[in-house]
């Protein structure tokens, strides 16, 4: 199993989401199996951070398509 992994800061929380999307359009083949979301405060940015991270496997590639 592979992991991505998301973070941006609570405030511009909507553009974790295009973030996300862009991600999974450009590996068409990932299949998530899992995802979790956590908010934590960045003590170096002393701002709150929503971390996401995406557990996924690749699907195999069908014959004649081009990987990742």
């Amino acid at each position: 199993m592979n992991v991505q992994i998301f973070v941006e800061p609570v405030a511009r929380h909507q553009e974790l989401g295009g973030a996300m999307n862009a991600w999974l359009t450009e590996h068409s083949r990932v299949e998530v199996e899992k995802e979790t979301v956590q908010i934590f405060h960045n003590h170096t940015t002393n701002a709150d951070d929503i971390l996401v991270m995406l557990f996924y496997k690749e699907k195999p590639a069908r014959k004649g398509e081009k990987k990742d």
